[in-house]
């Protein structure tokens, strides 16, 4: 009992949950969602084109994180930066020692 608590207690389980959590909507339409300038980013990061009104950098981030094989990965790359991101918040701005929770509930609340 001591031991499944102090796993589920971890920040790295919390965090990893809270990334599939923010994936669902991308798993339940087998497709992630995608905006207008999707395609202008995907091409300037595997072709090496630089538009004039966008950066590089997201681009590459695409062209890297995918590994040429899938976008499946940039959206769970995203979801973990996310995540961590709103961990971290919550770590700074809440002085509640175990934070894990409403990690979730945010996590849950965010999904649309």
């Amino acid at each position: 009992m001591k031991v499944t608590k102090q796993f589920f207690s971890s920040p790295y389980v919390v965090v990893t949950l809270a990334t599939i959590i923010s994936c669902l909507a991308a798993f339940y339409n087998q497709f992630p969602l995608v905006y207008p300038d999707t395609g202008t980013y995907i091409n300037s990061g595997f072709m090496g084109e630089v538009p004039q009104d966008r950066p590089i950098f997201y681009g590459l981030f695409l062209r890297h994180i995918s590994l040429h094989h899938s976008l499946w990965f940039v959206i769970l790359a995203q979801a973990y930066f996310c995540s961590i991101l709103i961990y971290k918040t919550l770590d700074i701005f809440y002085e509640v020692k175990n934070h894990f929770h409403y990690l979730l509930l945010i996590t849950i609340l965010r999904i649309k």
